[in-house]
């Protein structure tokens, strides 16, 4: 048995590619619950009632394995029921899915070590553009949306360099589906299979009730049009700030970096909220560090 994690900017395709992945026969998926990420490794010290959470009341199995253990003080205790709970055969492959776990990949690999991680990434314009629209994230600000994309594309640089992670670029995936599926069941060590090309079955699955809407798109046929929205979505400033905020990433990928009806004032605000985003990432990124060393003291991880 092995693990492979999705992870990646959230809006990026990762609802897609999980779904693809799992319409492997053999893949076993589970429910998106954030488990990981929101009670092993990025945990608070506040009591949970797991029983509550919505998201694990996707997985009755995940909390029958969490009954009587304390969330603040047995993360290990955690991480061990969240193993039990993913254990299958040997010559299956668990996939679990959690954009934000791009956060967590050296710590991934230290508690899996024969896990596998897949990156996605999009264009971060449409990215933006996407995270304006759902209903998750649409009432956050133009900083918040610039410090995520900051430090998780800082974070999955430095994963790239890793043997036992593969990047995928979302335009290419919907653009050429076979060839890069092909890609991934190479790197996953699996027999590419055709059903994997209708991945809408799997979708209806995992999809749940209360997240259609922002995930419809992944209920239907791969839409190769779904690039460069941001052009009709994002004001001039928006676009610049998300440009000046990940110009190299951009031009890494060969996006487009042409930024059209810009004004001087509009360059001059780009810059100063660029400025307020790396000073503001830094924080975050300073903040994560002390909360990963809390946890594993406190749990001996």
């Amino acid at each position: 048995m092995s693990r492979v994690f999705v992870v990646g900017v959230g809006r990026s395709g990762t609802s897609l590619l999980q779904s693809i992945i799992a319409s492997h026969p053999g893949v076993v998926a589970i429910p998106e619950t954030g488990f990981l990420r929101r009670f092993v490794y990025m945990a608070g010290n506040h009591p949970v009632n797991f029983g509550d959470d919505k998201n694990l009341q996707r997985c009755p199995g995940m909390l029958e394995e969490l009954r009587n253990i304390d969330n603040r003080q047995a993360t290990s205790q955690l991480l061990k029921a969240y193993k039990r709970f993913t254990h299958t055969d040997a010559g299956t492959l668990v996939l679990d899915k959690d954009p934000r776990l791009i956060e967590c990949v050296p710590l991934l690999q230290r508690d899996f070590p024969d896990t596998k991680i897949i990156n996605i990434y999009r264009d971060p314009r449409d990215v933006i553009a996407s995270k304006k629209m759902a209903s998750w994230s649409s009432g956050r600000s133009l900083l918040n949306y610039l410090v995520s994309s900051r430090v998780q594309l800082g974070d999955a640089r430095k994963a790239d360099k890793m043997k036992w992670q593969h990047s995928i670029k979302y335009e290419d995936l919907i653009s050429e589906p076979e060839k890069h599926i092909k890609q991934i069941c190479t790197f996953l060590e699996l027999e590419y299979t055709s059903d994997m090309l209708d991945h809408t079955k799997a979708a209806k699955q995992l999809v749940q009730e209360d997240e259609v809407n922002w995930k419809k798109e992944t209920l239907k046929p791969i839409n190769q049009s779904n690039t460069s929205k941001w052009l009709a979505s994002l004001t001039p400033l928006e676009a610049l700030c998300s440009f000046y905020n990940d110009r190299q990433f951009i031009k890494n990928h060969g996006y487009s970096s042409v930024v059209p009806n810009v004004t001087i004032k509009e360059k001059f605000l780009a810059l100063v909220i660029v400025s307020m985003s790396i000073t503001t990432s830094l924080v975050y990124k300073v903040i994560r560090s002390y909360k990963f060393w809390k946890v594993r003291k406190r749990s001996g991880l």
